[in-house]
């Protein structure tokens, strides 16, 4: 009954994709970013394996006020250092692992001060790109759409480069199933995991790392157009749930981009701000937490 009900989601989630993915393109979305989006959603999906393994919040990473900060990275280095796309790439993988160890290594906030931090963050960073938004019109024409779509988004992109995203997806995912086993003892905490002869600080360190990056690439690639995918319930032994959370995830980025395109990025980023923290507490009301692990 259950396989049944699976592939009755996946049938129309591949339909409603099909039809998503046919309107951006007949609103003049080119190809390449259309294959950018769906590896936007591969890369939000092993974001959301490795937090379940490692940080189980309960926020997603726009509650968390890990999007915008990587957004800001984004356009800081876009604007003030350099217009190199691998330049503002590697800039913001050394600045979003050094949020990712301050936060999760050095003060190891737990979930309600993730939510607390990401809220007093979000209003920081949503006042200063207003200030600039106000103040600087190549702002508003060059990089607001950076926020929905990822910086990747508004540039001109390669083959070459979608490729070379692709195959770093496909290393980090391999790289995850090749230490499958540790990573289920990692996941179960320190107590759990001093049975085995294995370095607990370095893995959680090593899942740090792998986190920032795997995000930032997230943000390259759907910017805000996510932030909504932690909130599903979804089996990580069962194949095709997992095909339904990947096909969804691209599904809420395609609808997201339309929206922009209709719109303006403003109102893009504005509406996924608003979901996603409707989401939360919709999922709040929803679970019952018997206890916050803090490792």
């Amino acid at each position: 009954m259950q396989a049944n009900k699976n592939h009755l989601y996946l049938i129309l989630l591949l339909l409603l994709n099909a039809a998503a993915i046919t309107i951006n393109i007949y609103l003049k979305l080119p190809p390449e970013n259309i294959l950018l989006f769906v590896t936007g959603g591969l890369f939000y999906f092993l974001f959301l394996k490795i937090n379940r393994i490692h940080l189980k919040y309960e926020c997603d990473y726009i509650q968390s006020g890990e999007g915008l900060s990587g957004i800001l990275m984004i356009i800081i280095a876009a604007r003030f250092i350099s217009s190199n796309i691998y330049i503002i790439l590697v800039f913001t993988i050394v600045s979003v692992i050094f949020i990712e160890v301050f936060l999760n290594d050095i003060i190891q906030q737990n979930n309600k001060e993730a939510f607390i931090y990401g809220v007093y963050t979000n209003i920081i960073i949503s006042i200063l790109m207003l200030y600039f938004i106000q103040r600087d019109i190549d702002f508003t024409a060059q990089y607001l759409p950076a926020a929905v779509t990822g910086y990747a988004g508004v540039t001109d992109i390669s083959a070459y480069q979608l490729l070379g995203a692709g195959l770093i997806f496909l290393i980090i995912f391999t790289s995850l199933l090749l230490i499958k086993p540790e990573l289920s003892l990692f996941s179960h905490g320190l107590n759990y995991f001093s049975i085995s002869e294995l370095n607990f600080n370095k893995l959680k360190r090593t899942a740090i790392i792998m986190r920032g990056i795997v995000f930032t690439f997230l943000i390259f690639t759907i910017g805000l157009a996510g932030g909504t995918g932690n909130y599903f319930q979804w089996d990580r032994k069962n194949r095709s749930s997992q095909i339904i959370l990947i096909l969804f995830l691209v599904l809420y980025s395609q609808i997201l981009i339309l929206i922009s395109l209709l719109t303006g990025p403003f109102i893009a980023a504005s509406f996924s701000l608003l979901l996603s923290y409707i989401f939360y507490y919709y999922s709040k009301r929803k679970k019952v937490y018997l206890y916050d692990r803090n490792y």
